[in-house]
């Protein structure tokens, strides 16, 4: 339920100001989550409601994402999330040990969209919508690490996610 306290903290924010969701691990379920509740979905049986939503231009940043990688597909867990993000910037790193072993945790389960980015099917799958999602592939850099300061020290990721923060750059 972090996420609709998170989505209720952004309406209180003023419509002009943009917002830049950064969300590490399962951090990034959470700011996923809280647009997706923006947007109308439902979050554990519970809506934020639509009409509360400032309209405010929202960009997430994704880094070591623990959710599956399909689950901004139609149908799927956080599947309004694409219709309200801006952009959607997802570190991508294929070395990163505690999400190669998330398939593990139940049955049926997909693998992290950190380690594999969006899948060929599931950008067919969100059609024109896919264009909000990008990947970046950090692999060479954050290497086997999957905590939050994996990234943070390197400047090379700093500047490729300088635009999502500042909105400084059209998307």
């Amino acid at each position: 339920l972090n996420s609709l306290y998170l989505a209720e903290l952004i309406s209180r924010v003023p419509a002009e100001h943009p917002i830049c969701l950064i969300g590490h691990s399962h951090g990034a379920r959470m700011v996923s989550a809280a647009v997706h509740a923006m947007a109308g979905g439902v979050i554990e049986g519970r809506c934020f409601g639509a009409e509360r939503d400032r309209g405010h231009r929202i960009r997430l940043v994704l880094a070591a994402a623990a959710i599956d990688h399909d689950w901004f597909n139609p149908g799927s867990r956080f599947e309004m999330t694409l219709h309200r993000a801006d952009a959607v910037l997802n570190l991508r790193n294929r070395h990163d040990v505690p999400l190669l072993l998330y398939p593990t945790r139940r049955l049926c389960s997909r693998a992290a969209l950190a380690v594999t980015g969006v899948m060929p099917s599931d950008r067919m799958k969100l059609g024109e919508r896919s264009i909000r999602i990008d990947d970046l592939d950090v692999t060479h850099l954050v290497e086997m690490g999957h905590i939050w300061s994996h990234y943070y020290r390197y400047p090379d990721i700093a500047c490729a996610i300088r635009h999502f923060v500042y909105f400084d750059e059209p998307r």
